[in-house]
């Protein structure tokens, strides 16, 4: 099952809010759809959190909800999802701002889908800002 499908079908589908966070779990559950979505079609190259669908926190709280509920539930296709939520939250935590003597650069790789097709003569200045930005995005900048 899809991970979109796995989440509508799994969700709660009231409109009772998360104390500690705010969001509904309706809220969360779109807003992780959303960013799984943005993963398999938008992913990019350098991972600039100005491209993200919302803030990076907003996503990691929804990410986390999703993580409670189905933390509640035991069946084969929740564990497999509990790993694909927090593989989300994994890579969510490698998005960071980009600084803007950067971003022309950023912009320019982000153009290619891999760093494979980018051209081999600037392939280790973008290897050198994923590395820059993959470390300030871990560390919570």
């Amino acid at each position: 099952m899809r991970i979109f499908g796995f989440l509508k079908k799994h969700f709660d589908e009231s409109e009772k809010t998360d104390q500690k966070n705010g969001l509904s779990v309706r809220e969360a559950e779109a807003i992780s759809r959303e960013f799984g979505k943005f993963l398999a079609e938008e992913l990019p190259v350098i991972k600039d959190a100005e491209l993200l669908p919302h803030t990076k926190e907003k996503i990691m709280e929804a990410l986390n909800i999703s993580i409670q509920q189905f933390r509640k539930q035991t069946d084969f296709d929740t564990s497999k999802m509990l790993n694909a939520l927090e593989t989300c939250r994994q890579v969510l935590s490698t998005f960071a701002k980009i600084d803007s003597c950067d971003q022309e650069a950023v912009s320019y790789f982000n153009q290619f889908s891999n760093v494979k097709l980018v051209p081999e003569e600037r392939k280790g200045e973008c290897i050198d800002l994923i590395t820059k930005y993959m470390k300030q995005g871990m560390v919570g900048q």
